[in-house]
This record gives C-alpha cells, sequence and structure tokens, in this order.
C-alpha cells in the first residue's frame, strides 16, 4: 500500500552527471497511476550535493516535486564514496558542491518543504501533517530501524534478502552481501547470515537515547532514567560536558540542557546528526576512510 520514487534530482544535466535518466514526464506519469492505482502513501527521494547543482536548478526540481504533493519526501545528503560504489567513479570530484553551496542546498531543502505545508521528520524527511509519520512525532510516538522512520515502536525486525539487516532479540544480524553465498547458505538449510552482535547494556541505553534524539530532538532524563535504572547525569556525564564545553553544541546554539534533560533546538533539529554523535559510543573507532555519510 506504499510506493517510494527514487527521482534524486529532476535536471537533465545533473541526471548525465551521474548516470541517472528519470524525466520529469516520467516521474509525474508514474506518480498519478499510483495515485489512481489506490496507493495509500507515496514518498519521493531527492538527494541534494550531487555534482552540478546549483541553487536555481535544485529550486526547480524542487517546485515540480511540490506539484505532485506526494504524501511523504525523504531528502538525503549525497555521499561520495567511489571506493565503495564504483559507479561514482564516472564523477569529477571537482564537480561536486562545495561546503557553502551544498548548506545553502539544505537550507533551500527546508525553507520550500516547510514553507509548502510539510513538517519536518527527524533527520531528513518531511511528510504532510495528517501522514502517520507526522501525527507520531508530534504524539511523541515516531521511532526509527535500519529501514527509517516507522510508528511501530519496539516491534522486531526480520531481513529478507542479501545483505539484509536482522533485529532480533537484542541482536543485530546481517545477511551475506553475496548473492551466491546469500543462495549457497538457504540450499544447505541454515540461515544465511555473515555476521552479527548482540548488544550490550550500554548499546541498548546509547540506542535508546540516539534514537529520542532523532525522531523527537529531545532526550527526556526521567524517561532515561526510569528505562534502565541509572543516573542520567552521572552516566552521561561526559557527554553532557561535551555539549556545554565553550564552542560545544549549547554555544552554537544547537541545544539546551536541563535537569529535564537535552533538547534540540530549531538549528539544532536540522542538524541532528551532530547532536545524536555526541553520544556515539563508536566514533572513535572509525577508520580513515569512512564510510558512512557526512552530516551536511
Amino acid at each position: 500500500n506504499r510506493i517510494s520514487l527514487g527521482v534524486q534530482d529532476l535536471d537533465p544535466r545533473v541526471q548525465d552527471m551521474i548516470g541517472r535518466h528519470q524525466t520529469w514526464e516520467q516521474t509525474q506519469s508514474l506518480h498519478v497511476s499510483a495515485r489512481e492505482l489506490g496507493y495509500e502513501s507515496i514518498n519521493i527521494d531527492l538527494i541534494y550535493g550531487l555534482p552540478g547543482q546549483t541553487e536555481a536548478t535544485y529550486s526547480e526540481t524542487l517546485e515540480r516535486v511540490l506539484e505532485l504533493r506526494p504524501d511523504r519526501l525523504a531528502v538525503y545528503s549525497f555521499a561520495y564514496v567511489p571506493w565503495v560504489r564504483p559507479n561514482q567513479k564516472r564523477i569529477d570530484p571537482a564537480s561536486l558542491p562545495d561546503r557553502d553551496l551544498k548548506f545553502a542546498l539544505l537550507s533551500l531543502v527546508s525553507d520550500r518543504l516547510v514553507g509548502g505545508g510539510y513538517q519536518a521528520i527527524g533527520m531528513d524527511h518531511f511528510a504532510l501533517p495528517d501522514d502517520e509519520l507526522a501525527v507520531a512525532q508530534r504524539e511523541g510516538t515516531l521511532s526509527r530501524n535500519f529501514m527509517g522512520y516507522t510508528t511501530k515502536r519496539g516491534t522486531e525486525m526480520v531481513a529478507l534478502g542479501s545483505s539484509g539487516i536482522s533485529d532480533v532479540a537484542g541482536a543485530y544480524a546481517q545477511n551475506h552481501k553475496r548473492l551466491a553465498s546469500y543462495y549457497e547458505a538457504i540450499d544447505n538449510g541454515v540461515l544465511p547470515i555473515e555476521r552479527g552482535t548482540v548488544l550490550t547494556e550500554d548499546d541498548r541505553i546509547r540506542r535508546h537515547v540516539i534514537t529520542e534524539l532523532m525522531c523527537n530532538y529531545v532526550i527526556r532524563a526521567d524517561d532515561v532514567e526510569q528505562r534502565f535504572d541509572i543516573d542520567f547525569e552521572t552516566y552521561f556525564a561526559s557527554e553532557l560536558a561535551a555539549l556545554a564545553a565553550r564552542d560545544g553544541l549549547v554555544d552554537q546554539g544547537m541545544v539546551t540542557l536541563s535537569a529535564a534533560g537535552v533538547r534540540a533546538t530549531e538549528l539544532g533539529s536540522v542538524f541532528i546528526r551532530n547532536v545524536a554523535m555526541t553520544f556515539d559510543a563508536y566514533l572513535d573507532e572509525s577508520s580513515e576512510r569512512p564510510v558512512f555519510s557526512r552530516t551536511v
């Protein structure tokens, strides 16, 4: 009952540079057909930071998408990782927007979509006010898993297909990435799992506070203390000190701290990844060439 259209950008020049062609007419026709077929929710994926993008061209893409009025929009930052995605080797790094332009594109996205009647949802997402994600965020019940934002908090997830990641019984398990290995395991009657990890108590605590930030822009100290039987200020003393330090995120106007917990400001909600990273215990273990996307 849902469909997602991976548009990325509607500018023909940008599409040429990334080798991905999808005309406005094709997108419009598919959107209309999805409505006629009775899909209850239509999502459109866009990307900012692609080679050749300008404020003018991306503004036109946003205007056309707003004409369609999809129920949801996901607008992701482009991650240039040719060592992970060989197809990106065709992209000239000099054609990528610099930091200032990329920030301008992000600001454009927020201004146009919120101004167009959409509600910002956590990271990268926007939804019409009557969409269930928007309702859940207003009610403080929004959650997040490997597939993105969801209204089904606390449910376990079993992944089907190569590279899928299951979240079951306090553990993560990833299926084989190579199709040959995936099918070989199935043919032999065993679970096609390549690797996995059991979450520690610290993992579970940090997953909860990071999820709360990414979904609801707030960490409520009393909620954390009741769930995990800890003293919030003691457990996260170093993280709270980092936020409050000179030139920290408090000084930058991204968060406010109080006895009630941590709350992102309007600016902080735009950069909620940066706020959440403060509570990620694994970031120091990242490699010299990280594969995760940049915050902007």
